[in-house]
C-alpha cells in the first residue's frame, strides 16, 4: 500500500538505476514478501579495483573459484544514515596468471534508487515501481539462509495434490512442497538461471532494499 512506502527523498548523492524483475517477483515486491534479490557477480555489475568493466578478456582471467569475501561474507554494510562507517563489502580475486590479487565490489550501493522495468521499453517515467538498496552482501548463492530466502518472495500456497507450502524439488523426489524456503530456493534459482546454477554455487550481490514512492 502506497501509505507504508517511505518517501522518495533525493538528494545530489543519490544515483538512480533501471533493475528488472519477474511479473512473479514484482507481485512480491508490491504485496511485501520481497525485500531481497541475488545477482550473479559479473562484470556489468561489478568494479574490478575501482575501475568499470574492464572488457571480457580481463574478466576471464580472473579466479573466481578461489575468490574470497572480505572479513566474511555475511557482513552487512551499514545502512544509509547509520553514523558507522560503511565496511567496504568486496570480493579479493586472484588472477589466473599474473599472481596478483584484485578487488571487485558491486556498482550497486546503499542509497542507490532503484526503477523497475516491467517490459523492455519501459521509460523511468512510466515505472510504477521504486526502491532503495539499503544493505549489499557478497556471498556464494549456496549460503541463504531461511530468512533470506523468504526474502526473496518464494511464494508460499497450494499446489493442488502437493499440498500447501513452497514449492521445491529433488532428483529422487521430484517437485514437493515444503514448509521451509530455503529447501525450496535451489528451485526457484535453477529457473532463473538454468539448469545446474544451484549446483554451481556463482558468488552473488545479495541486495535489500525497501520500496519507496515514486
Amino acid at each position: 500500500m502506497r501509505t507504508s512506502q517511505a518517501p522518495h527523498a533525493m538528494t545530489t548523492a543519490t544515483r538512480e538505476k533501471a533493475i528488472g524483475f519477474r511479473r512473479e517477483m514484482r507481485e512480491a515486491i508490491e504485496a511485501g514478501r520481497k525485500t531481497q534479490t541475488r545477482r550473479i557477480v559479473t562484470a556489468t555489475n561489478s568494479t574490478v579495483d575501482g575501475w568499470k568493466f574492464r572488457g571480457s578478456l580481463a574478466w576471464e582471467n580472473m579466479d573466481f573459484a578461489n575468490a574470497t569475501a572480505r572479513d566474511k561474507a555475511t557482513i552487512m554494510v551499514a545502512l544509509v544514515g547509520s553514523d558507522a562507517a560503511p565496511i567496504d563489502i568486496h570480493l579479493r580475486v586472484p588472477h589466473k596468471s599474473e599472481g596478483s590479487f584484485h578487488r571487485v565490489r558491486s556498482k550497486m550501493e546503499p542509497g542507490d534508487i532503484l526503477w523497475v522495468k516491467e517490459g523492455r521499453f519501459t521509460r523511468k517515467a512510466d515505472a510504477r515501481l521504486w526502491l532503495e538498496v539499503t544493505a549489499v552482501r557478497v556471498e556464494r548463492v549456496q549460503d541463504i539462509s531461511e530468512a533470506d530466502a523468504i526474502a526473496e518472495g518464494i511464494p508460499h500456497e497450494w499446489h493442488g495434490e502437493k499440498g500447501a507450502g513452497y514449492l521445491a524439488y529433488a532428483l529422487e523426489l521430484g517437485e514437493f512442497t515444503t514448509y521451509s524456503a530455503q529447501i525450496a530456493f535451489p528451485r526457484f534459482w535453477d529457473r532463473i538461471h538454468g539448469p545446474g546454477a544451484w549446483e554451481r554455487n556463482d558468488w552473488v550481490w545479495a541486495y535489500t532494499f525497501r520500496r519507496i514512492a515514486p
